[in-house]
């Protein structure tokens, strides 16, 4: 019965929607985007790109800018809007179905702070 499950579960994955079960490699893509953030953003001093699952299932962008930290809301929502626009285009097809941007006060420590971070889900495209 459950050899049945599982050949069920891996047609439907497979006919169905496609699914690819091929782990990627994003070292390019969080290259290019940790110099297109720099670029973007000339405050943060300190950028962290992190591509969750072989499949690439979520990404998070962690910036060290105390200028972004303390705006108001507007402008931190502004900054994650055109966080998830730089994704969608750097990631193209690879884009993952979610992201966040994290918002941290401290420019030189790579150790987050759960208690202060600011965290915002970023409106990613999603795959057609």
């Amino acid at each position: 019965m459950n050899r049945i499950l599982t050949i069920i579960t891996a047609a439907m994955c497979w006919g169905v929607s496609g699914c690819d079960m091929t782990p990627r490699n994003y070292t390019a893509e969080i290259a290019k985007m940790e110099d297109t953030v720099f670029k973007a953003f000339p405050t943060v001093n300190r950028v962290s790109i992190e591509v969750k699952g072989d499949f690439g299932t979520e990404i998070i962008i962690t910036l060290g800018d105390r200028e972004l930290y303390n705006a108001d809301e507007t402008e931190r929502q502004r900054v994650t809007n055109d966080a998830a626009a730089l994704t969608d285009q750097i990631f193209a097809e690879k884009t993952p179905d979610k992201g966040t941007v994290v918002f941290v006060e401290d420019e030189q420590s790579i150790v987050v702070d759960k208690a202060t971070k600011k965290t915002y889900p970023m409106p990613l495209k999603p795959k057609e």
